[in-house]
């Protein structure tokens, strides 16, 4: 090979490592939900917390229809806004009117005033006002952003309950909520695939990259219990289209096949970094190949985001443990599924150091059991009622201990797998049933039911 070849070689050669350490910039784009929503998107919801008592400090408040409006202080963004909750008319029963301050001026006098409209389901005493969306502007690392959500309001005012309204009936009446109404989308490409990613607030604060972190509980009850964190949600597809099923919580790894990469989010600028991470890297062995699969490493330090991660993949040492995946899978007569699944306290820990092979073990073979859970057992014994009934669960577990959460025939119409007959049910298993048995007689059986 002559001087200029070699020259021209090692330049290429150099350039290709280079290509492949260089970081992947993806801009964000702002996504506002139609009011007419076909397609699932991130959601997220709130409890707001509710006082009769005005907020403290100097206000200028409208002239309200209500005797007792309900106050909330909300956190978006960088900043906390009020939101009062009033009547369109003095005689009307239910809360059907929003004030919100959303330039944050503490003057709700010149807002726009948010009507909703009540939404009744018959049979039953308690009251849904729908309210249209709320468009408006936050405050994120010292730049405006746009930010959207829908308050909804429940409520259950029987006629004993109708006249003068106390703090007590209101955190016990009165439910008031804020569900996010918008996402941020980006499209990135690797190895010549496309892939769409979705940030989701999941806590609905304005926040769209709160990473994965473990709720400190205590006195938790023994048993297998699901993992409680904190986080904000984040899905990738090869395609545009997501379901509640993508779900992953955002972390600062992301694995695509068997590239891994550090995640920086940086909303106030609307992009996301992905640098690639090739060093000090050991090999984890899956016991299945799923769509997606994530885990967080002892004590929440990180979280491992997947795209459809290849049998064998390669990330840091660490003590790991399952989270959440998704599989795919065809049955016998060429039909689609979809099982998706969440860890458990009962999950095992991987400890990666390279000097071994470990395979994390989930999904088949999988087990199927009913249970008394241990939260009604008291109740249970401790009634008369104990000798008639009984409260009975069914569990899907798979072989590392996770909980199977949906199974869905997502494609093919010749499966001979029957599918439940109810209605928005049609593309699950058909209900599994039971048989109670007492010295060989059968004392009860009936069918189990999805929720």
């Amino acid at each position: 090979m002559d001087k200029f070849a070699r020259k021209l070689f090692c330049t290429g050669l150099f350039l290709c490592i280079a290509c492949a350490a260089a970081a992947i910039e993806v801009q964000l784009e702002y996504l506002r939900y139609p009011d007419e929503q076909e397609t699932y998107l991130p959601t997220g919801i709130a409890r707001l917390r509710s006082s009769l008592n005005p907020p403290e400090g100097e206000w200028a408040f409208p002239e309200f229809n209500s005797a007792r409006p309900v106050y909330s202080m909300i956190m978006l963004g960088d900043a906390e806004k009020l939101l009062i909750l009033d009547c369109q008319r003095k005689a009307d029963e239910y809360y059907n009117r929003i004030y919100f301050d959303a330039n944050a001026n503490k003057d709700l006098t010149d807002d726009p005033i948010i009507e909703g409209a009540l939404n009744s389901v018959s049979g039953r005493q308690d009251r849904r006002i729908q309210f249209p969306a709320v468009d408006t502007e936050i405050m994120i690392g010292g730049k405006s952003l746009p930010y959207s959500f829908r308050p909804d309001f429940m409520g259950r005012l029987v006629a004993v309950d109708r006249g003068p309204i106390s703090e007590q009936m209101l955190s016990r009446m009165i439910y008031s909520y804020m569900r996010v109404n918008c996402a941020y989308k980006g499209k990135f490409e690797i190895d010549g695939e496309s892939y769409t990613a979705y940030l989701g607030d999941s806590n609905c604060n304005g926040s769209f990259s709160e990473k994965f972190e473990l709720r400190k509980i205590s006195n938790l009850p023994e048993g297998r219990l699901p993992i409680f964190n904190k986080g904000d949600s984040f899905f990738i597809s090869l395609s545009e289209e997501i379901d509640v099923s993508d779900a992953q919580v955002c972390g600062d790894w992301l694995l695509i096949k068997n590239r891994l990469f550090a995640v920086n989010i940086d909303q106030a600028n609307q992009k996301m970094t992905l640098k690639p991470v090739t060093k000090n890297l050991v090999r984890l062995g899956l016991a299945m190949q799923p769509e997606h699969i994530s885990m967080y490493t002892e004590g929440g330090e990180h979280f491992l985001m997947t795209c459809q991660p290849d049998k064998k993949i390669d990330i840091p040492e660490g003590k790991y443990r399952l989270y959440n995946y998704k599989l795919l899978k065809e049955d016998d007569q060429g039909d689609l599924w979809s099982l998706s699944a969440r860890a458990t306290t009962g999950c095992p820990w991987v400890n990666l150091t390279g000097r071994d092979d470990p395979v994390l073990l989930f999904g088949e073979p999988f087990i199927a059991s009913a249970e008394v859970p241990e939260s009604r057992l008291t109740t249970i014994l401790g009634t008369t009622k104990a000798q008639n009934s009984v409260f009975l669960l069914f569990f899907l577990r798979g072989k590392g201990n996770e909980n199977i959460q949906d199974l869905s025939h997502i494609r093919g119409s010749n499966s001979k797998i029957p599918l439940s007959g109810k209605e928005g049910l049609t593309h699950r298993p058909k209900e599994p049933t039971y048989k109670i048995l007492s010295e060989g007689k059968t004392v009860a059986q009936g069918s189990f039911e999805y929720g």
